[in-house]
């Protein structure tokens, strides 16, 4: 198999990862609650933790892998994505189980920002689109597919779930490292000093604005509305 095949599956795989945790939290919400004894309030904040960590990674993953390269940016992503799912599977207590879910966001966003402009890198202009739009398959698989195979289970048996996707994401980090990156393309590096004029960008501000409310409603409805089906539609 090429080594571009294999980088495409690589990424591919890690963006369901993404969408595995994306509704982690919510699903396995009542195994937390029972095991750590939380409140709705307390077990609801730990939906607003994701966003933080998803915002820093998605700001930290685009400078650090235009000057270090993809390689060990995805694979300490994927082992972020990691230490996140042993936190939900095997805390005993609270803060533990908090420093691991914004982990767990950190890693999302650098995966989130990183596999996307690795693909947007390797495609050719005429199947960048198609790509990028497979990429979003790929993530939407992991987030529908993880609450239908909870569902199916016994809760005694969630962690032995979570437990496969711990592994899997420790094998991708693994992958990550020793596949070949065979596009390099040169970044266009942008001055400080033309910083300021972003922010004198009316145009530029609005999307912000828009994407900043719309990405974390997006993590926190993920996890919420999986918890809503669950819990009250006994869905």
């Amino acid at each position: 198999m090429r080594s571009r095949t294999i980088t495409f599956i690589s990424v591919f795989i890690g963006i369901l990862l993404f969408g595995v945790s994306m509704v982690m939290i919510g699903s396995v919400l009542p195994l937390l609650k029972l095991r750590l004894g939380l409140t709705d309030i307390v077990a609801g904040g730990l939906f607003s933790i994701l966003p933080f960590g998803l915002l820093i990674g998605s700001i930290y993953f685009g400078p650090v892998s235009d000057k270090y390269g993809y390689r060990w940016v995805l694979a300490t992503a994927s082992l972020f994505l990691a230490v996140g799912f042993i936190g939900i599977g095997h805390s005993m207590s609270l803060w533990p189980l908090r420093v691991c879910i914004f982990f767990f966001g950190i890693g999302g966003g650098v995966i989130n920002g990183a596999t996307s402009a690795l693909i947007s890198d390797m495609s050719s202009d005429d199947k960048k689109i198609a790509n990028l739009n497979l990429l979003g398959v790929f993530f939407g698989l992991g987030a529908f597919c993880m609450p239908i195979v909870l569902s199916t289970i016994n809760e005694s048996d969630y962690v032995t779930v979570i437990n496969i996707v711990t592994i899997m994401s420790v094998l991708v980090a693994l992958l990550f490292l020793f596949i070949s990156y065979p596009i390099a393309v040169e970044k266009e590096k942008i001055s400080f000093k033309l910083i300021p004029l972003f922010f004198k960008n009316r145009v530029f501000l609005a999307i912000c604005f828009f994407l900043f409310f719309q990405s974390a409603f997006e993590a926190i409805m993920n996890n919420w509305s999986v918890s809503y089906f669950t819990e009250h539609l006994k869905v």
